[in-house]
């Protein structure tokens, strides 16, 4: 008696439970029917009350964004970038003519200085009568008789400008000095340029305790700019005499270029 009792209160229960459910379905129904398409849009939605964990990897795609509905004010700086943008994805046709991208958005070229470091070791004398001995490899100092001349081939890049060429020398003798260091160019098959690109001497008779620099930066106007396709650069060192305490030691250019900007 009691089980038949039991079992007729669980359905009466499942009955009732039934019966609110439809109840609340008919209620609720009509409220969803009412809702019409378009009527609730981004602006009905708070800030920051849909989260990246609401929504499910991939369920909004481009196709489902109605065009202008994601304005600039509703991206964060640096929140979108090309990285995340799959190619092909943005076309001409989304882009407004001369307006969203201009040339002020795009930095076409970047300048970046860069440098070439000659050694001592790369001069050589001007002819076999000239002797010389490299200082324990990191500088240049002559050893014959009267003035002497020596070279150094250089490497420069392509229309790069120079703007600065550092000449290290060592000078601590009382009446000999270098009579000077020079960058040149010269066309093949034809002599230097009478005037450098850039030079520097140190005076006969100045004494000088230690290394120096001897820096030009007004390089010949109209020869800055390297031009390989007609031109080949080189440097020149000039001893007035032989000392082992003249010495010439290595010659840093410095030019700029520019680069694709990324």
């Amino acid at each position: 008696m009691k089980r038949k009792r039991t079992s007729k209160m669980l359905v009466n229960g499942t009955a009732y439970l039934f019966s609110v459910m439809l109840l609340l379905s008919m209620v609720v129904a009509p409220v969803i029917a009412s809702v019409s398409e378009g009527s609730v849009t981004s602006t009905h939605i708070k800030d920051g009350t849909i989260l990246n964990r609401d929504i499910r990897p991939n369920k909004i795609s481009s196709s489902r964004i109605k065009d202008y509905t994601i304005l600039k004010e509703d991206i964060h700086s640096s929140a979108v970038n090309t990285y995340k943008i799959l190619d092909g994805t943005i076309q001409n046709r989304d882009i407004s003519p001369k307006a969203a991208i201009s040339d002020s958005k795009i930095n076409f070229n970047t300048t970046k200085t860069g440098h070439v470091s000659v050694h001592a070791s790369a001069f050589t004398p001007e002819t076999q009568n000239h002797t010389y001995s490299q200082n324990s490899g990191y500088s240049l100092y002559s050893t014959g008789v009267g003035t002497q001349k020596f070279f150094a081939p250089v490497q420069l890049p392509d229309n790069a400008k120079v703007t600065k060429v550092t000449f290290e020398t060592h000078d601590n003798d009382p009446s000999l000095g270098i009579a000077w260091m020079l960058l040149r160019r010269s066309v093949s098959g034809s002599a230097a340029d009478l005037s450098p690109l850039a030079s520097h001497a140190t005076s006969a008779g100045s004494v000088a305790s230690g290394w120096q620099n001897l820096v030009d930066t007004s390089i010949a106007t109209g020869k800055d700019v390297v031009d390989n396709l007609n031109y080949s650069y080189f440097l020149q060192v000039k001893f007035n005499g032989n000392s082992k305490n003249v010495l010439a030691g290595r010659v840093l250019i410095e030019y700029t270029h520019t680069s694709p900007g990324s």
